[in-house]
């Protein structure tokens, strides 16, 4: 269950989580701590890690790769500034490594949008 589904809402967590489950895009939500804390099934299937492996975990660690990139850094300024990025495949030789249907040797062309959030309680995401 998702620390970001409200209790007040008309979805309940449990179908909060089914509905973002079911985009064909893949979404991971990283608190202020830089912490996953939502990994849905299509990111499950593209990089081969488990939800359960990725929750409350640094992005980076699980992509040691990303250490000091682009991304790394748009987080960053997402987390603490409130920056929006749009980070493609065609100018960035270092994106997340996510592949066609977990085949290696397909590894998937992609658009990163990191976006902040900020909830009423003014934690950010």
């Amino acid at each position: 269950m998702t620390p970001l589904a409200n209790k007040n809402s008309l979805l309940s967590p449990e179908l909060f989580e089914q509905v973002i489950d079911t985009n064909a895009t893949g979404i991971i939500i990283i608190d202020e701590n830089k912490k996953i804390v939502f990994w849905n099934k299509w990111i499950e299937k593209t990089s081969g890690i488990a939800k359960d492996e990725a929750i409350a975990k640094n992005l980076t660690s699980l992509f040691p790769e990303l250490k000091a990139s682009r991304i790394d850094k748009a987080v960053e300024l997402s987390i603490t500034k409130g920056n929006a990025s749009f980070i493609s495949h065609a100018f960035n030789k270092i994106m997340l490594p996510l592949y066609n249907h977990g085949n290696k040797n397909r590894p998937l062309r992609q658009v990163l949008h990191i976006k902040p959030l900020l909830l009423e309680n003014n934690k950010r995401y």
